[in-house]
């Protein structure tokens, strides 16, 4: 047997596991690469592997070290950092000496990021596999980086173009909607002809006549003028085909009009040199807006220094509790989404990005079956207009304006206009009947908090998830304290559901939103009565290294390790101790239907023949020293 430590062990493992040609090896990377040397010379340095795939947009750089697990993190980071490539860089470190006993690190930067970042992923895995997780990590990366430009977006908007809090989602959103047309604009401003319509008054009629001439020629007004109907022309377009009667009532699109007839405060300049950064921020990041309720997000950040919006208590899900509950959930390609207050659509945006996975990992993401989740696998309702309007755009931004996304109180059975995909001619029905026709297999909300009326959206969301098959799930996110505050409204719930998990969350969850409220998730088994057996599990996440201010929130690095190990111990009940428990809860009062921190009352022999000397040395201590 050979006992003799070396590298060339550890390489030969990697090589093994992807196969001998696989990766490009040391002596045969070209220099064009441009690695440097690890000593810090001018010569040229090169990792142990290397595999650059013409259609992949990321390369991949290995180090391997004997042993020295820290020593191939560090060289392999310092690979990564000092080279000419221009592509995304994943990087792996190995050590060890045996494939059982091998330790293993992944890392990835961004090209257009800063900071080297942990993948958190500890063995090797396929080449197919790291790419499917490498989309995933790039796609949050770039994500969070978006929404660290929130709050310089919010000042931009507040000092140089003198929105009130209220328009800015909608300015932003228009953005959005307009981030292709405004890039050719950005690139061709100063080079092409402008048409632009001008009125001019004669024989004191308005007459609209078309300018044409360069961009220099125009003035401050027009050139103002000019944008801010590209921006708004370009909304229209986007609606168009998407309204159907029900918006038209509302009219959505009338939410962004002071586009183009208030927006006027900024300077020609100015809004060119925004417009620059903007688009060239977003049009990096155009896919990544897709799977994230961007619109939500941004829109937390613009109510940062208001406590209310239009008078009504405004509470958004932060994104990776969006996640979390949506993986409590564990929503299938075929699931049905219920969302009854759906705020900026972000749950529902959610739930589209993981059915679309589901798919795609299934091997069916076709046509037919993205349309089908568009017409019937999502169901959101929301009463508030601005909020309706809101989450309309979001679904819009995600390729979708034909979901069941209706404005109305969830508490009526009230009127909508809905188009079957098999029939052109919208039918109007009742919502109830939808829901019904439907069949929702899940429940998602994060209802309003003001005045205890939690408990009421609760209970509605649960009836409404009863019409249809039986086996539904809901996942609620509510005031700690809701159901012993509300107990008759909570008796009826539990008289037909059963609550079979209860998730204490960090009290800071809220706080860059100025709420005060201390949450828990909630899980219900729907159409099952709750009996006095029933155990409820109890989890503490208040632990989940999230960084809360009044400024920001942002993941210091372990969210998703302590996610998953959350999901798998409420997938299976695990006990831990001072950390979850199964327990009955009195039906009557439902004082205990919230998490409650168990100590233990437990005392051993050892530990009381250790309190006892300790108490004698104690007293012996106080008449040495006279006290006794």
């Amino acid at each position: 047997m050979d006992s003799t430590i070396s590298e060339t062990k550890t390489e030969n493992i990697f090589r093994d596991f992807y196969g001998a040609t696989t990766f490009i090896e040391k002596s045969a990377i070209p220099k064009e690469y441009g690695f440097k040397s690890k000593k810090g010379t001018d010569y040229k340095g090169y990792p142990d592997f290397f595999l650059d795939n013409t259609n992949d947009d990321f390369v991949i750089i290995v180090e391997a070290k004997a042993i020295d697990q820290e020593q191939a993190e560090t060289e392999v980071k310092f690979y990564m950092a000092k080279n000419n490539i221009h592509k995304n860089i994943i990087g792996i470190a190995v050590s060890g000496q045996t494939l059982e006993t091998l330790k293993v690190s992944h890392f990835i930067l961004l090209q257009n990021g800063k900071k080297i970042q942990n993948i958190n992923l500890s063995e090797l895995i396929t080449i197919n596999e790291l790419k499917a997780i490498y989309c995933k990590q790039s796609v949050k990366i770039n994500y969070q980086q978006l929404v660290n430009y929130a709050d310089t977006l919010n000042t931009e908007f507040d000092t140089k173009f003198k929105l009130s809090v209220p328009q800015r989602p909608y300015f932003f959103a228009a953005l959005l909607f307009a981030l292709d047309k405004l890039s050719t604009f950005i690139s061709t401003y100063n080079s092409e002809e402008i048409k632009i319509e001008i009125e001019e008054n004669i024989n004191n009629k308005k007459i609209v006549k078309t300018k044409i001439c360069y961009w220099e020629e125009l003035k401050e007004k027009e050139k103002i003028d000019y944008i801010n109907n590209l921006i708004f022309n370009e909304v229209g377009n986007k609606f168009i085909g998407k309204i159907t009667n029900t918006f038209k009532i509302l009219n959505v699109p009338a939410k962004f009009a002071f586009i183009s007839s208030e927006n006027n405060s900024i300077l020609a300049d100015d809004y060119i040199n925004f417009l620059k950064v903007f688009t060239k921020l977003f049009k990096n990041y155009q896919e990544t807006v897709k799977y994230y309720d961007i619109v939500g997000s941004f829109y937390t950040e613009f109510l940062r220094y208001v406590q209310k919006a239009g008078g009504q208590d405004i509470i958004l899900t932060p994104d990776h509790i969006k996640t979390f509950m949506c993986e409590l959930l564990n929503i299938q390609y075929d699931d049905v989404i219920l969302d009854t207050c759906t705020g900026s659509g972000g749950f529902i945006a959610t739930a589209f990005g993981i059915i679309q996975d589901k798919l795609e990992e299934k091997g069916i993401k076709t046509l037919a079956n993205l349309r089908n989740i568009k017409n019937k696998q999502l169901i959101a309702i929301e009463k508030d207009a601005d909020m309706f309007s809101l989450a309309f755009s979001n679904m819009v931004l995600h390729g979708d304006g034909r979901s069941n996304l209706y404005k109305g109180d969830c508490f009526d059975n009230f009127e909508i206009t809905y188009t079957d995909e098999n029939d052109d001619n919208p039918k109007t029905i009742l919502i109830e009947d939808l829901i019904k026709e439907l069949k929702p297999t899940k429940g998602i909300i994060n209802p309003p908090y003001n005045d205890d009326k939690s408990v009421d959206f609760i209970y509605r969301c649960l009836e409404l998830l009863k019409i249809g098959k039986a086996g539904k799930t809901c996942c609620v996110i509510a005031p700690s304290n809701c159901l012993k505050k509300s107990p008759v409204i909570a008796k009826k719930i539990l008289e037909n559901n059963r609550l079979e998990t209860v998730i204490d969350m960090n009290g800071k969850l809220f706080t860059s939103q100025k709420v005060a409220n201390k949450t828990s998730i909630y899980i219900f088994k729907v159409g099952e009565k709750h009996l006095l057996t029933d155990k409820v599990y109890f989890y503490d996440f208040k632990e989940d290294d999230f960084y809360y201010t009044e400024r920001k929130m942002y993941d210091k690095g372990n969210w998703d390790n302590l996610k998953e190990d959350a999901i798998q111990a409420i997938k299976d009940k695990t006990i831990i101790e001072g950390k979850s428990y199964l327990e009955t809860i009195n039906l009557e009062t439902l004082e205990d239907a919230m998490y409650i921190p168990k100590i233990k009352e437990e005392l051993n022999i050892q530990q009381f023949i250790k309190t006892i000397i300790n108490y004698e040395i104690f007293q012996i201590g106080e008449i040495v020293n006279g006290q006794i």
